[in-house]
């Protein structure tokens, strides 16, 4: 099992991009249904209805999240390497 703090106390890098990134990546699609349901739908059949759109939208920022997430993680194994080399 891995520790997720170096020997001086400090998080390890990429850790917190690591959190954020998941927060992010999970939270964007609720966001987008609840944006979507609480302005409905004001056009014909025809139309794409706010619903749609925001849930859209949630899906691009979840997709941000997911690059944010890839970040960390690069970051974290590239400290793990570095500091496993230097030992």
């Amino acid at each position: 099992m891995s520790d997720t703090s170096s020997e001086d106390g400090v998080a390890q890098p990429g850790l917190w991009l690591i959190i954020f990134g998941c927060l992010i990546m999970l939270l964007a699609p609720l966001t987008g249904f609840l944006g979507g349901t609480m302005f409905g739908s004001v056009g014909g059949e025809l139309d794409i209805n706010a619903l749609t759109w925001w849930l859209v939208a949630g899906l691009g920022v979840g997709g941000v999240g997911v690059l944010v997430t890839a970040l960390g993680v690069m970051r974290w194994v590239r400290a793990s390497r570095q500091r496993h080399a230097g030992a």
